[in-house]
């Protein structure tokens, strides 16, 4: 079948192959799994017991949940939930009253990522990478979802579609015009042509920060294509297959960071009951990808779940009433995951008061403070940043990071 006016990515054009890995080095090694619920979760469900407060609707079924110091609603439709907090709480941290700004998908999933509302931005699994992004052939490598490259596209590829061929070579056979790959004689005299232009372009000091993501594309793309087998799994099109070929690329060192998602599921106006479905699924998923870590060795000998922290987002919550067709709308404030190393895990941080805005939290302690109107999402980001040896203060004005959950 031949290739046409197909999507296919390792972000875009040559700049795409950019994000390849130079060599080990002795920085710490903690990766990230992001995962994406996109369309916005109802907390209600799952992280916020709010029985107590009397104009918030909870679920006929639902109960209170306590597993150590998580708070949780239970439900019995929903069975994947508990048994996940069962096995995996105690390295579990919930982070309940986000406060995402909006009610607007695309404003709500910019400030989640970014801390901003602006989508010129870079997410966190980017700035993470960027922070080790000479130690890996791909440091960030988005499978499905959202991302914000914003000025690091050098350090962000896209997973989707044609990787695999585009690494290996054998997109050139698959275009509406096949050509065959350039022999080593062209390609020894290409190689020398774009070798001088990264010299002109780091001569001419005009753009340093462009001339020094030319060169290292240039560099980096040599490299991958000298270890395209790295590279040679087959796109899932699903949350777990996507996970599953993320955690090669971990296990193998090829990336720091992945993004995974749902897919756009979780915008349920209608009928709330089906977020009960997308909590079964996403849970199911979740406890496959942490026995994944369990099991699969880093090339150090330790097995990922010692140095990989998952995060779990979703870029909005749901309104504290039904509406009339038994759904909920959206609501700005919103729960996430961090799962892993280097967080006190265990328990419930931050909440919500009895109408359901966010509460935030003491950020050397995350004991509650009524006085924060829910988690800043730059506070989230910046947390995360740190829990990576990623100095917040140099991508954040004035960051505040939650040292109180971090171990």
């Amino acid at each position: 079948m031949k290739l046409s006016r197909r999507r296919f990515g390792l972000g875009g054009l040559g700049v795409a192959l950019s994000a390849f890995a130079l060599g080990a080095g002795s920085v710490s090694k903690r990766r990230f799994l992001f995962v994406h619920a996109e369309g916005g979760w109802d907390p209600l469900c799952v992280f916020a017991p709010m029985f107590a407060a009397p104009l918030i609707e909870m679920e006929a079924a639902a109960a209170p949940l306590s597993i150590g110091d998580l708070q949780l609603v239970d439900a019995p439709n929903r069975p994947a939930v508990k048994q996940f907090f069962q096995r995996w709480g105690e390295q579990t941290l919930v982070l309940n009253g986000i406060s995402t700004r909006s009610v607007n998908h695309e404003t709500c999933q910019a400030v989640a990522l970014t801390g901003s509302t602006s989508d010129s931005g870079t997410d966190w699994a980017t700035l993470l990478a960027v922070g080790q992004q000479h130690e890996y052939y791909l440091p960030h490598v988005v499978f499905r979802g959202p991302s914000y490259a914003g000025a690091h596209t050098v350090a962000v590829s896209r997973a989707e579609g044609m990787m695999r061929e585009t690494v290996n070579g054998s997109l050139l056979g698959m275009v509406d015009m096949p050509f065959a790959a350039p022999t080593d004689g062209v390609r020894s005299r290409l190689d020398s042509y774009l070798a001088k232009r990264a010299a002109t372009l780091a001569a001419n000091h005009t753009n340093a920060p462009l001339a020094a993501a030319y060169q290292s594309a240039l560099t980096r793309a040599h490299t991958l294509t000298d270890q395209a087998q790295l590279i040679d799994f087959e796109p899932a099109y699903s949350l777990a297959g996507d996970a599953a070929n993320a955690i090669r690329l971990l296990a193998d060192d090829v990336i720091r960071c992945a993004s995974v998602s749902t897919d756009f599921v979780w915008d349920t106006h209608n009928d709330n009951a089906e977020q009960t479905d997308q909590y079964q699924s996403l849970f199911t998923d979740l406890d496959v990808i942490m026995d994944a870590l369990a099991k699969t060795p880093s090339k150090s000998g330790a097995m990922l779940s010692e140095d990989t922290v998952v995060v779990v987002v979703s870029e909005m919550g749901r309104t504290p009433a039904y509406n009339g067709t038994g759904g909920r709308d959206h609501w700005p404030f919103t729960s996430a995951l961090i799962i892993g190393p280097g967080i006190t895990g265990g328990r419930s941080v931050g909440g919500y008061t009895d109408l359901y805005a966010g509460v935030g939290v003491n950020p050397a302690t995350g004991e509650l403070d009524s006085a924060r109107p829910g988690i800043d999402a730059r506070a989230f980001g910046a947390t995360l940043l740190a829990l990576g040896d990623v100095d917040p203060g140099e991508y954040l004005l004035n960051p505040e990071v939650l040292t109180g959950v971090l171990a």
